[in-house]
């Protein structure tokens, strides 16, 4: 942009005002147009992600226009008064992001408390206080990496990421500048010249060293590199840079060209953007053409494109496109949350109320303070109104917090009361005994399930008891957060870890001792052998948990993108297990409904699965496989639903051929006829249907998991079927 005056900082020459205003930029058309597609490119995909893949990259087209104008401004400023102002500049900050954020934040908390169940209102709360505080992009790191909380439900605050990266990057310029002017101004030199120039190369640097930062996680499948500052700063910087740079289409032509290109760009990213490579390189598409846009600065004329461009809805678009971001994603969750059924009338009365809302926060917040003065008085009464509205949301989502927990004290309190009056009834403890799977004819093939094995259709599964009908356990609200002993990392591995850890349950001087294998869809069996452990069995378990790291010698995919960990760790727990003499049999489970990479040189899905085992058979051990437990409804809607359904929740269940997931164990089983292959889904299912509640007892945490209280109450049937191999391998 045009500098309006030029200042040399020698300090016996300096004439500049401190005080002076400086000089606002007209409102340019096509940055608002920028902004309505941003918006609209992230309210598309949120909403209907088949119809706009990579609408997601709107966010990366707001950081390039953040980047682009706060530079801008910062810039003038400390060349038109030779110093930043940041009590000016946070104020104005606060003026303009705040005030919508902190009302949307409230009117947030406010419905969690009447529409949600209590794990989710206390994650809101918490979620709230980050986003106060502008760390939900850290929040949400941590979180996206910790395995425990896959298939969680997504935060009412997750769109808060993107301003917290925003005014980390606040942060970082105005001190940038600052420090650059006090160095320019001890050398006695040109500010106007010099610190464009130091500028230029210190954000060149950030650009290259954020990207490969960015692109560097992306290639580990790190999840956190979608919110890390370290991994979004380049974009802003992007656009900083176009600021610092001030230069512009010289020609009709190259303006032309440069607008068009842009566009094109920022087309093809909402569609085509590989998110194999995002936030890296892949952003690049969407960023590279914003900044093409901006750099054109072409003036619209009287043609059709612009003035659709220039025309009220898109302009007025761009106007709420901030205030819109806010309150499309709450509206689009609390649907989720209460199970409302989506349809396209659905989706569009949503997208309208969203509108209506962003609309009312724009015209009766943003604007008009907007129009407030940044004199001296009103920048101080400006801070002071953020810091308390900072605190005043805090202070809702802390009394939101305590009212939550009081609140699942009381649940708790019920849930131990049932257990202590029916607790030998409760769950599957009550379904009938399995015959033994291994009392089958000896020319059956072992990998199916013994003839004897009640069929599914068979059996009826109640809701409740008859004395008990409302009771749950364990609270659905509380389910995910009821882990297998150890789930924190002590005794199970994250995704990454190229090891396993070990972890041994019972007494150490016992007779037997039971391997436990897999990821964890053989942990989520871990609270049942403890019960058996309790009963005083002469039983030790010793246990080699991996995130998941299915045990075989195939490779998925994901495990392939980083640098195959899983593999690395299936090799060290195959050589811990054959060197402990005192391991008498194995027990596996995995879940195998993911997909695997094709090479001649790595073992297909199922034959991995028979190269591990049949390794494990060679060298004496036996080896017992459950077959993979049903399936749920995706993420936490089934937990919802029961919540939702509480007295009723066999509308919840899931139609067994449905819930069944794909599961290699089965063909790998008739590949090792060595094998004990346990058929566990009448342990989950009856009828034609997977109930999502059995006998008082939520049977599944997520969609794929099964609950600790469940898995407790599973010990006797699990017992059946692992102690005719124990028994059989003792006998030698």
């Amino acid at each position: 942009m045009p500098v309006s005056q030029k200042i040399i900082a020698a300090p016996e020459t300096q004439t500049h005002n401190a005080d002076a205003i400086v000089k606002p930029v007209p409102l340019r058309t096509d940055i608002q147009a920028l902004r309505a597609l941003a918006v609209l490119a992230v309210v598309i995909y949120h909403f209907w992600p088949d119809v706009l893949p990579a609408g997601f990259v709107g966010v990366d087209i707001f950081f390039v226009i953040s980047g682009f104008l706060i530079t801008g401004h910062l810039l003038r400023e400390a060349q038109q008064r030779g110093r930043i102002g940041f009590a000016r500049f946070y104020a104005k900050r606060i003026k303009r992001i705040l005030p919508s954020a902190y009302v949307t934040a409230l009117i947030t908390l406010v419905c969690a408390v009447v529409l949600l169940p209590t794990n989710l209102i206390r994650g809101a709360a918490h979620d709230a206080i980050a986003s106060v505080i502008y760390l939900q992009n850290i929040n949400l790191a941590h979180a996206s990496v910790d395995y425990l909380n896959d298939g969680a439900a997504d935060s009412l605050f997750n769109h808060f990421w993107s301003l917290s990266v925003e005014e980390q990057f606040y942060i970082l310029i105005p001190l940038l500048l600052a420090g650059f002017l006090v160095v320019l101004r001890r050398r006695q030199v040109d500010v106007s010249q010099r610190i464009r120039v130091w500028l230029l190369v210190t954000l060149s640097i950030l650009i290259v060293v954020s990207l490969a930062h960015s692109t560097a996680l992306v290639s580990t499948g790190n999840a956190a590199a979608y919110f890390l500052p370290s991994t979004r700063f380049w974009e802003l910087a992007l656009g900083a840079l176009l600021a610092v740079w001030d230069r512009s289409a010289r020609t009709p032509q190259a303006s032309a060209l440069a607008w068009c290109a842009g566009w094109v760009l920022l087309g093809w990213s909402l569609f085509f953007t590989p998110v194999s490579f995002f936030p890296g390189i892949g952003a690049l598409p969407a960023t590279l053409g914003c900044a093409l846009v901006i750099y054109s600065r072409r003036a619209l004329t009287s043609g059709f494109l612009d003035q659709f461009v220039g025309g009220r809805v898109v302009q007025g678009l761009g106007n709420i496109s901030y205030t819109l971001y806010l309150t499309h994603w709450p509206v689009l969750l609390f649907a989720g949350f209460r199970m409302v059924e989506r349809n396209l009338l659905v989706d569009g009365l949503l997208v309208t109320g969203s509108i209506l809302g962003a609309v009312v926060l724009y015209r009766w917040v943003d604007r008009p303070l907007s129009r407030v003065p940044m004199s001296s008085q009103n920048i101080r009464r400006t801070l002071w109104a953020g810091l308390i509205g900072s605190l005043a949301v805090i202070a809702v989502a802390v009394i939101v917090d305590r009212a939550a927990v009081a609140h699942e004290s009381s649940l708790e309190r019920e849930t131990q009361v049932l257990i202590e009056t029916a607790g030998d009834r409760i769950g599957a403890q009550s379904l009938p005994a399995t015959p033994d799977p291994w009392d089958t004819d000896p020319s059956e093939p072992t990998g199916q399930p013994g003839s004897s094995e009640p069929e599914p259709g068979s059996l009826s599964y109640p809701a409740f008891l008859a004395d008990a009908p409302t009771a749950l356990v364990p609270e659905p609200a509380q389910a995910r957060d009821i882990l297998p002993t150890g789930a924190e990392g002590r005794c199970k591995s994250t995704i990454s870890a190229d090891h396993t850890p070990v972890c041994e349950f019972g007494n150490p001087d016992a007779s037997s001792t039971i391997a436990l294998v897999g990821d964890s869809h053989i942990e989520h069996y871990l609270p049942a052998f403890e019960q058996i452990v309790a009963r005083n069995h002469d039983v030790r378990i010793i246990t080699y948990f991996h995130a998941s790291c299915p045990f075989s010698t195939a490779v998925r995919v994901s495990d392939d993108q980083r640098g195959r960990p899983c593999q690395k760790a299936n090799e060290q727990t195959m050589a811990s297990l054959l060197a402990d003499p005192a391991i008498d049999i194995v027990v596996t489970s995995n879940r195998t409904a993911l997909p695997f990479i094709s090479d001649p040189d790595v073992p297909k899905p199922a034959e991995g699965l028979a190269e591990s085992w049949s390794i494990l058979i060679e060298h004496g051990i036996p080896v017992v496989v459950l077959k993979d437990s049903p399936g749920m409804r995706p993420g936490d809607e089934t937990t919802f639903c029961v919540i939702n359904n509480r007295i009723a929740p066999e509308k919840c269940s899931v139609p067994l051929v449905e819930a069944l997931p794909v599961d290699h164990q089965i063909e790998a089983a008739d590949l090792v006829p060595e094998v004990r292959f346990v058929d566990t889904t009448p342990w989950f299912c009856a009828a034609d249907e997977c109930p999502a509640v059995i006998n008082n007892v939520l049977v599944f945490r997520d969609d794929q998991h099964v609950s600790v209280h469940y898995a407790q109450s599973l010990h006797q049937h699990l017992w059946d079927a692992v102690e005719p191999a124990l028994a059989q391998k003792m006998a030698r």
